[in-house]
């Protein structure tokens, strides 16, 4: 998020889509790749289709995605560098789970040894 605010420029780039830039970041697969329909968008932030048109055209402008319609559904690709700071946060959560999990098995570890030492 420090990015997006403090870097000049970088606010003007997200412009009006910021439901649209989030929506993406957020559904996005490890690629960078996130599919849907612009009817869902419309309906998800209770907007026009043509709405998440302008938007999607606004962020493929400005350099921040790279876009495929057919149709009714619609396909983002996140480009360089919000591409590598999304994919930074995302380790950095994984590493925490991560971590959360290696405690849990500490936990069950101990407990159970401690168990075997009270009953032996």
């Amino acid at each position: 998020m420090q990015f997006l605010f403090e870097t000049p420029g970088e606010r003007g780039k997200i412009g009006p889509a910021w439901f649209l830039f989030f929506n993406i970041v957020q559904n996005m697969n490890r690629s960078g790749i996130y599919q849907t329909t612009y009817a869902a968008l419309a309906k998800k932030y209770d907007a026009s289709v043509a709405a998440v048109k302008k938007w999607r055209k606004w962020l493929c402008k400005s350099g921040v995605i790279e876009s495929y319609s057919r149709g009714h559904s619609v396909a983002f690709r996140l480009l360089e560098p919000y591409m590598s700071f999304v994919k930074a946060v995302s380790k950095e959560r994984e590493e925490q789970d991560d971590l959360k999990g290696l405690l849990i098995l500490k936990r069950l570890l101990s407990k159970t040894i401690n168990e075997k030492e009270l009953s032996s």
